[in-house]
């Protein structure tokens, strides 16, 4: 008796290149990939020149059907696969080797997952098409995970075959709607051997894009939304801020930028000039730390476009000393705390852990004066690496750019003491322009005070209020409709 396949590949087939579905298959039977398998080639229309191709290889299955696109031929060997995983591959793509076992080791890696996607290349120097951390409100916002990922069979649904582009979209939004859990496979898998790289519809150019995007949205009942985020360096933190605000956040697959009536655009990037842009659109801009220091050691010509384009926008900041700091270069700004995810505040600690231990965070440099810490002081527990919240009592964190970051809000809101170079409320600020001795006094008399203190309750209640997901929801819709001046 024959054994089940692990994996069914089903590959939709219409008017492709001799050589490119050739190419496809042997990707398919190489001998890297895991066996058990099969492999269903679904003709959507009777093609000769192309079957003639699949006898090559003797172990494929073939089933040709009425033409009705691709969504229709992949239904079709959906219906015919036996496989514990069903992976639909595009007839003008081919694995990279080594591909396929690397996603079915990441689901005996991560046995709650339903899916596995990675990024993928492009022919004709197209480049790589990187994909994201799986992030069910990021898919809301537009696609980051092709047709070409791996489901257990268990949970592999039915094709939406009277959509005409966006169909791996909506696969995956209705996939997650089902209860499916993504995982992110870095690197790209496999390459689309076409010029546009998998994008084939017209209902997919510049002119078509948002209309079908509105209408897959429509279809989930994805609202629309006024509000922009975006960020370069910053993603993952963008996106919680838009799922905060209920806002998009703003990636090449969705919406186009000019959709929206307010854009927040957080650290310093492109979007900075917000280019194209329209004049009744509000636009923020949110400075960060690091960001500020390197504007101040910007050319002269950097530094006044900068200001100039700044004086059009609305300028927001975490803290007051980053307003001053940026007051100092003639920016003018007002401070609005990023906020936490509501899990993070929805549960605080009360009490602080019954041994005084010390989370310390840092880098390169404060790395060397921290690191002599357990050697001058071996009664005290130092904590170098990520540890939960009721696993220290005190939070030190100095960095080159000091700022009240997740970290730092975390351990304010569970009420722990905090030394840093911070200036910030409840954030023990050590002066850093002083001499290492000096420096090193104050850090070690301040945790001899610390030891003694109970768990912080005026910083838990100030970083509370301001970490609110919803005190910022609110902060910044107070800006929609403010007008902007005129330069």
């Amino acid at each position: 008796m024959s054994k089940s396949p692990l994996i069914s590949f089903v590959v939709p087939v219409y008017k492709k290149p001799v050589a490119v579905f050739r190419q496809c298959l042997k990707s398919l039977f190489d001998k890297s990939v895991p066996k058990p398998f099969e492999v269903i080639c679904v003709f959507d229309g009777e093609d000769l020149e192309l079957k003639a191709v699949a006898d090559e290889f003797p172990r494929a299955l073939q089933l040709t059907i009425e033409y009705g696109g691709a969504p229709k031929a992949r239904n079709a060997g959906l219906d015919q696969a036996t496989g514990e995983y069903v992976w639909f591959v595009d007839s003008d793509c081919y694995l990279k080797p080594g591909h396929v076992k690397r996603m079915m080791d990441e689901f005996k890696a991560v046995p709650d997952a339903d899916f596995v996607y990675s990024g993928y290349e492009g022919t004709e120097g197209a480049g790589e098409f990187q994909s994201e951390s799986f992030d069910a409100y990021s898919l809301t916002c537009g696609n980051y995970i092709s047709s070409m990922a791996p489901i257990k069979r268990a949970k592999a649904h039915r094709w939406d075959e009277t959509l005409e582009a966006a169909q791996d979209w909506d696969y995956w939004l209705t996939a997650v709607e089902n209860g499916c859990k993504g995982v992110f496979v870095e690197g790209s898998g496999f390459i689309a051997d076409t010029p546009n790289a998998g994008i084939s519809s017209i209902k997919w150019n510049a002119e078509n894009r948002d209309k079908t995007i509105l209408t897959v949205r429509q279809k989930h009942g994805i609202q629309t939304r006024e509000i922009g985020v975006f960020s370069q360096n910053y993603r993952e933190r963008a996106i919680k801020l838009a799922e905060i605000m209920g806002a998009d956040y703003i990636k090449p697959t969705g919406l186009s930028p000019t959709s929206y009536k307010m854009i927040l655009n957080l650290g310093y990037n492109f979007m900075s000039r917000f280019d194209g842009i329209g004049s009744d659109v509000v636009k923020l801009q949110y400075w960060l730390p690091n960001e500020i220091e390197g504007l101040k050691n910007a050319k002269y010509t950097t530094v006044m476009e900068t200001i100039r384009v700044a004086k059009g926008v609305i300028n927001l900041c975490n803290t007051d000393y980053e307003k001053n700091k940026l007051g100092e270069l003639g920016i003018t700004a007002d401070v609005i705390a990023l906020p936490l995810a509501q899990a993070d505040i929805a549960k605080v600690s009360t009490t602080l852990p019954e041994k005084f231990s010390v989370l310390v965070a840092t880098d390169k440099a404060y790395a060397d004066l921290l690191k002599e810490l357990p050697l001058d002081l071996p009664h005290i527990n130092f904590i170098f690496n990520a540890a939960k919240v009721q696993d220290f009592s005190c939070f030190v964190s100095f960095y080159q750019f000091a700022a009240v970051d997740n970290a730092m809000m975390i351990a304010q809101v569970n009420g722990r003491h905090v030394i840093s170079n911070a200036q910030a409320p409840y954030c023990g600020f050590i002066d850093p322009d002083q001499s290492w001795e000096g420096f090193k006094k104050d850090l070690y008399d301040k945790l001899a005070q610390i030891q003694k203190l109970p768990i912080n309750k005026e910083a838990q209640a100030h970083y509370l209020k301001i970490a609110s997901p919803q005190e910022f929801k609110t902060e910044i819709s107070s800006y929609f409709r403010q007008p902007l001046e005129v330069i």
